[in-house]
């Protein structure tokens, strides 16, 4: 059936399409063997938290037979919860073939979005501003996920423990060659890729030696140039020195 507009016609739903929510005791709903996506305990927790503030807004889908179509996680939370009807849809138009694709594009097709970190920055300050009764938490974000979006410094994919330091303008205090002692450690500033012709490391059996952090010794590289990349070389060569 289909409807016109200033002569033009729109497509509407076929009849057996459109959906009709029914409440239905959870504990009768079966979940599929088949379904891949997993939940642990924790965000059971968190979509349980969710639906205790929301309300129950995102319908289960369910076959004829009341297995699960999408909605898994949401099911175990009302269990949780104690509820006795979550809302569902049949989806009695799709074939067995349709609805066991449609299980796993309902899960892989939400995890292909991305998101406008800056827009949600945005969003997330406006409910800092407001009196809220919950806590931000129940977005699904972290609180230190919230603090990095809020914050405003981290990209998308970005992990702050990858941004580097700002360079020192200060003349540097380690040089090419210099050993330093760290704790039980010793570390060579130099470059793996060279040939280390002269290696003399003091034995340092107490602690109280060195202190830890100083420099100790120092290392000198052969001129005949690099070896390729081999960066177990001076590893290899700290540990030959005996002790």
């Amino acid at each position: 059936m289909s409807k016109t507009f200033d002569g033009a016609t729109a497509p509407t739903l076929p009849a057996e399409t459109r959906l009709k929510i029914v409440n239905r005791d959870p504990a009768k709903l079966k979940p599929y063997s088949g379904n891949a996506r997993t939940h642990s305990d924790k965000q059971i927790v968190q979509i349980a938290a969710s639906i205790k503030k929301f309300g129950f807004v995102n319908p289960v889908l369910v076959d004829a037979d009341g297995i699960i179509i999408a909605g898994h996680g949401r099911v175990e939370a009302a269990k949780q919860l104690g509820l006795s009807e979550v809302p569902t849809i049949e989806l009695a138009h799709l074939t067995d073939a349709e609805w066991r694709a449609y299980v796993i594009a309902d899960n892989r097709l939400a995890e292909l979005a991305g998101w406008d970190r800056e827009i949600l920055a945005i969003e997330l300050q406006s409910l800092v501003d407001m009196d809220l009764d919950f806590d931000l938490e129940i977005t699904g974000f972290e609180t230190a996920e919230l603090d990095l979006l809020l914050d405003g410094d981290v990209g998308e994919g970005e992990d702050p423990d990858d941004t580097l330091p700002q360079a020192v303008p200060d003349a540097a205090v380690t040089q090419p060659g210099d050993v330093w002692l760290l704790g039980k450690h010793r570390l060579i500033c130099g470059d793996a890729q060279l040939r280390w012709r002269h290696v003399h490391l003091p034995c340092i059996r107490e602690a109280g030696d060195h202190p830890a952090g100083r420099r100790v010794a120092s290392v000198s590289a052969s001129n005949t140039g690099k070896i390729g990349h081999s960066p177990h070389n001076l590893l290899s060569l700290v540990r030959s020195v005996p002790c």
